[in-house]
């Protein structure tokens, strides 16, 4: 797990054995956190809205305490910094594109990823208009912004001149440097045009001071925390996480929407987008004493991207007892939530599979005569669904998960309300049930399969091979167009950033750590299948036996690929931003490539497999998780 989890795990832990963890998983905008709420009896917190609003990790824990407990971790200044930096630069070439300055806010206030949202915390520009309230019952009154915001229209405004002259002086050097007009440069040669421009503008005096100026004004907001304890960052006066234990569980909600709130009238006070790890602990539920909640941010909606879920995903299904799968009833198992049925077949974790459709209350039409011609018509969705699972995976697979959803999946309407139905009540009910029986599942132990290793090498080639095709394609290297482009230059330079300065493993759907695992425990799920030798043991227990072992591989590869591939390779992450100038994109992508040559092998030179430390490793994983598990490989 990262260092802000060490950090939450260190003040109120959750990783032991006493807890029932679930992780609510679905796509953004499906209800994973209205549902949370419900299982909590929790109202306003956490934020919810139509648009993504869970940017960050939430955990609650649930426990018979007589003091409620918070803790809420936070990205570093330096991350802020570059995406403060990625805000300016984006908001300033929008200008010199458009000449509109409301555009040129727009940027600057909102990130491209959706997720650091400046507004949130130095206000919305141009507010005078009056915000419309519809008296949503997500409002929280008690929370009164402690700011002028007078003063912010005055400091935005005053951006809005920095950012228009910072734009002017890059328009110059540019126009000098050419000789030419900048806009139809940027029409024939866009690339370089930028490219010149962004590293002109990272030189600039007036650049840096402007990013330190947004910074400062940052840090003021800090002061806005009147109660809980602030831990800083020595010498860099810069907030590391904040504590807070009260026994009123209303003030512990309104003193957390400063960190999680969403809403309009707020903005210019809230912490929001500089938050990356919330976790409460309180007795939210007398009935369901140590179960603990973690919702994160949504499942990409992209039906063209890769089955491959996010490393972050995939870490916390490793360490819980069960994943609520969170699905619209009104359009089932789309992309998505299909995505996410495969990765658990393919790492093991069918077992822990619970599906609850929100939304339920939509599903209408003439042909529905009652309750469960609605669950009927949504059961035959699920069934095509698996006919996808088998289709990537194996039938092994399709038959392990059809035996979990049968009696695992809940359906739920007007969960947004005060006040449910019956039907939902007992639906809700029944899903804690469920959810609680995933910690007391026993495991299948003396199945004695063997597994012929002739083929193992060629099958670890293989997935590689199509990790290797998939990037060539990303990278411009494939000659002819697929299903998966090539991605902007732009995209590609700020993901190696991200892998070089951030700490992180992806950006933007760009996640080589999870295209590779996925490949890899796909392609190894299906080995197990195709060869077990087990004569005395019926295909349930065979399937059983291979989840098991599929646990412990998953787990081990993920973390060989985060070492060899990100962790032991900064500096070359690093080489690779850095390129600039005429022919940097290209040579950027051939540093991209190599690197994933020196992590795998050269999918080129298949004279080196034999010696490969990469395939030595990956075969000496799986050998061990099959010996772990009480079977043999020969």
């Amino acid at each position: 797990m990262n260092l802000s989890f060490e950090k939450r795990e260190r003040h109120i832990p959750i990783n032991s054995q006493k807890y029932t963890k679930v992780f609510l998983l679905g796509t953004t905008g499906g209800g994973k956190t209205t549902l949370l709420r419900q299982l909590m009896h929790l109202k306003n917190f956490p934020s919810t809205s139509t648009s993504r609003t869970t940017i960050h990790d939430i955990e609650i824990v649930n426990e018979a305490v007589e003091e409620y407990e918070a803790i809420v971790t936070f990205i570093s200044k330096s991350e802020t910094q570059k995406l403060v930096e990625e805000c300016v630069k984006a908001a300033i070439l929008e200008y010199l594109v458009s000449g509109k300055e409301d555009k040129m806010m727009r940027l600057f206030l909102t990130h491209k990823n959706s997720r650091f949202r400046l507004n949130y915390i130095l206000g919305q520009f141009d507010n005078s208009s009056e915000i419309e309230d519809d008296e949503d019952e997500d409002r929280n009154d008690n929370f009164t912004p402690q700011t002028d915001k007078g003063a912010i229209q005055e400091t935005l405004i005053s951006y809005k001149t920095k950012l228009t002259s910072l734009a002017d002086t890059a328009f110059n050097n540019v126009s000098n440097f050419f000789d030419l007009d900048i806009k139809d440069a940027i029409k024939n040669d866009k690339e370089t045009i930028i490219e010149f421009i962004e590293e002109r503008l990272l030189r600039e005096d007036n650049f840096v001071g402007f990013v330190k100026d947004v910074l400062l004004e940052i840090e003021k907001k800090f002061t806005l925390i009147s109660k809980g304890e602030i831990t800083y960052i020595e010498q860099e006066h810069w907030i590391d996480y904040w504590r807070f234990n009260t026994s009123d569980k209303e003030q512990l909600i309104n003193e957390l929407n400063r960190f999680s709130g969403n809403q309009a009238t707020n903005f210019g006070t809230l912490l929001t987008p500089l938050v990356d790890g919330i976790r409460v602990k309180g007795c939210f539920d007398p009935e369901n004493d140590k179960l603990v909640l973690i919702d994160g941010e949504g499942l990409s909606h992209t039906a063209d991207s890769t089955y491959s879920i996010s490393e972050r995903v995939s870490q916390k299904i490793h360490m819980v007892d069960a994943v609520i799968l969170v699905d619209n009833a009104a359009q089932p198992m789309l992309h998505a939530p299909i995505s996410a049925l495969i990765n658990l077949a393919t790492m093991g974790y069918e077992s822990k599979l619970v599906i609850a459709f929100t939304h339920f209350d939509q599903v209408k039409g003439a042909n529905f005569a009652n309750i469960q011609d609605k669950k009927d018509h949504i059961n035959n969705i699920i069934e095509n669904a698996l006919v996808n699972v088998e289709k990537e995976i194996s039938k092994g697979a399709n038959k392990s998960l059809r035996n979990i959803i049968d009696s695992s999946t809940f359906f739920l309407a007007n969960i947004q309300k005060s006040e449910l139905k019956n039907n939902t009540k007992e639906e809700i009910k029944q899903l804690i049930t469920c959810v609680k029986n995933k910690k007391t599942i026993t495991t299948t132990q003396n199945a004695r399969i063997q597994f012929d290793s002739t083929f193992l090498t060629q099958n670890i080639t293989e997935a590689t091979h199509i990790f290797h095709t998939l990037w060539e394609n990303y990278l411009g290297f494939s000659p002819t167009p697929t299903k998966y482009p090539k991605q902007h230059w732009a995209t590609i330079k700020a993901f190696t950033r991200r892998l070089a300065e951030f700490n992180q493993t992806e950006y933007y759907g760009l996640a080589p750590v999870a295209n590779l695992t996925y490949e890899l425990n796909k392609t190894i799920r299906m080995f197990l299948e195709n060869n077990a030798h087990s004569h005395n043991n019926e295909d349930d227990t065979k399937n059983k036996t291979i989840s098991l072992i599929m646990n412990e591989i998953s787990k081990k590869i993920q973390e060989y690929v985060v070492q060899e591939m990100i962790n032991l390779k900064r500096i070359e992450w690093g080489n690779a931003y850095n390129h600039s100038g005429r022919g940097s994109s290209y040579d950027r992508a051939t540093d991209i490539k190599n690197i994933y040559n020196l992590t795998t092998f050269d999918p080129y030179n298949e004279g080196v497999l034999w010696k490969s430390s990469y395939i030595k490793e990956i075969r000496q994983i799986i050998a061990q998780a099959i010996e772990y598990n009480q079977c043999v490989l020969f």
